[in-house]
């Protein structure tokens, strides 16, 4: 009985070990810098040119099979504009690639995107907030509705636009 006893502690010991790391990071706020995320942009697979064992994408970025390049596509972050409504309807632009996500309605559009989105694919937000409060506030509901891993574009919109980086208009 002492043995069982023994061995079931040492499974829980482990166990703890284990997931208080990723508990731990899911509760802290991370945040995403621009030129990372402008980087993780690239250009949609239909772009791809072959060229025999390889395909480059409309940036030069090289891959060995389709397959690869498909892999990369599909690690390429979530984009959310959760700005607010009127900042939303005062431009006319986007950050390239970005879903509009209207942060008094995170509970409704945030349960489509859990059933939608693969695991592990990465959600950015940005906003036009002072501190990224917008985006943190979303960031936090959508970890308590268990969206992980969501980050938080330091300097949201208006950094984006600053620094040149690519936008397109709105739908």
């Amino acid at each position: 009985m002492r043995k069982r006893i023994g061995v079931i502690l040492l499974f829980l010991f482990a166990l703890l070990m284990v997931l208080t790391p990723c508990l731990a990071e899911k509760s802290e706020l991370i945040y995403i810098e621009k030129d990372t995320l402008r980087s993780w942009l690239g250009e949609p697979l239909g772009v791809l040119r072959g060229y025999k064992d390889s395909y480059v994408g409309a940036q030069g970025q090289e891959y060995k099979s389709f397959f690869e390049a498909q892999q990369s596509f599909n690690r390429r972050p979530v984009i959310i504009d959760v700005r607010e409504s009127t900042d939303w309807a005062g431009s006319q632009k986007k950050i390239k690639t970005a879903v509009r996500g209207d942060p008094s309605r995170v509970s409704e559009w945030g349960k489509t995107l859990g059933k939608a989105l693969p695991i592990n694919r990465e959600v950015v937000l940005y906003c036009a907030s002072p501190n990224e409060a917008t985006s943190i506030s979303v960031k936090q509901e959508l970890e308590r509705m268990g969206i992980f891993p969501v980050r938080v574009l330091r300097g949201g919109w208006k950094e984006w636009v600053k620094a040149g980086y690519p936008i397109e208009q709105k739908n």
